[in-house]
């Protein structure tokens, strides 16, 4: 049987998990950021923590991104499947460039980013129809460069980002990466149309996050007292306003799921108060921004939304990513 070739580029906690999963089933890389990360990775591989297992070492081959000039690299490598696990914010015009070289005759790219946008800034690089979706539940913590925290079993949801579009051998490619999450433990589902997903997460995000980065509590905390619950219901009454007028209507119980959400991370510090925490750029643009961009589309007043942007933007020391030279794989 000929093993599925993958790239993981991005060394932050769902890229280093992914490689612990696919490592041991199939011809897998990890690129990341800084020579330190992947030579840590080298010599210790990738140290795995299970929810419930013993912890596993994991060896990977590995490289710095953007290092190697043209496709393939010394092992001449070139992935049937790129995982692209950076945040929004580092999906800036040079990563693209970049990806774009490494994309060879068959290889697909699947982007599990949090937010809107990410493909169509993608697809000035890359082709269209190899673009995909994944939107995932899983939950992981990256305890250092080289080891990751399993710390919540979840779902995966794939999908083209550009359903209109086919690239030869689609069916199969698929396909053959769900079974190999399947195999790996992490369960999928490939949908035909998955932006009722994309929309569900972002959501769900939008409610959290933000509002643990404004008042620097974990997940659960939300939920304690009536005034910030009260502004958790805001924030979702308005985006779900904003889904519902692109098409996307949420299921009646989606409020009830956001708290269940809270409740089950809830000593969980969302990324957005790590990012707020250590001094890094948020992606509040790619994910409540995005919402109001795409609220005053439809010409529809989001004033909680619009607050909880601009007190982000106040507390955000960084520049928005389009002014930086390149991308930072965190």
């Amino acid at each position: 049987m000929i093993q599925v070739k993958i790239e993981v580029i991005g060394g932050g906690s769902i890229g280093l998990l992914l490689a612990a999963k696919l490592g041991p089933l199939s011809r897998l890389k990890i690129s990341v950021r800084t020579e330190e990360q992947s030579r840590r990775i080298r010599d210790e591989g990738i140290g795995y923590l299970p929810m419930e297992r013993n912890p596993q070492t994991v060896r990977v081959d590995d490289s710095v991104f953007g290092q190697q000039v043209g496709l393939t690299d010394r092992e001449g490598f070139a992935a049937d499947w790129i995982l692209l696990t950076v945040k929004q914010k580092d999906i800036t015009p040079e990563l693209c460039k970049k990806l774009a070289v490494r994309m060879g005759r068959s290889t697909r790219l699947l982007c599990f980013q949090n937010g809107l946008g990410h493909a169509e800034r993608l697809s000035q690089s890359v082709p269209k129809e190899r673009i995909w979706l994944a939107v995932t539940t899983e939950a992981a913590r990256r305890e250092s460069q080289a080891v990751v925290r399993h710390t919540g079993v979840g779902y995966t949801i794939l999908g083209k980002a550009f359903p209109d579009t086919t690239f030869a051998g689609d069916t199969s490619a698929i396909e053959e990466l769900s079974a190999l999450l399947d195999a790996a433990g992490l369960s999928n589902e490939v949908r035909p149309n998955i932006f009722t997903s994309v929309w569900e997460k972002l959501i769900i995000n939008a409610v959290i996050n933000p509002l643990t980065a404004v008042l620097r509590v974990p997940n659960g905390m939300l939920l304690e007292h009536p005034m910030r619950l009260g502004l958790m219901k805001e924030l979702y009454q308005e985006s779900a306003l904003v889904a519902e007028a692109y098409g996307y209507r949420l299921p009646d119980n989606f409020w009830e799921r956001i708290v269940k959400v809270c409740q089950a991370t809830s000593a969980n510090r969302s990324s957005m108060l790590q990012d707020v925490e250590m001094g890094r750029e948020t992606e509040i643009a790619w994910i409540n921004g995005a919402i109001l961009e795409k609220a005053r589309e439809k010409s529809l007043k989001l004033p909680v939304t619009e607050s909880i942007v601009r007190i982000m933007q106040a507390i955000d020391p960084w520049k928005k990513s389009d002014e930086h030279g390149d991308a930072s794989l965190v």
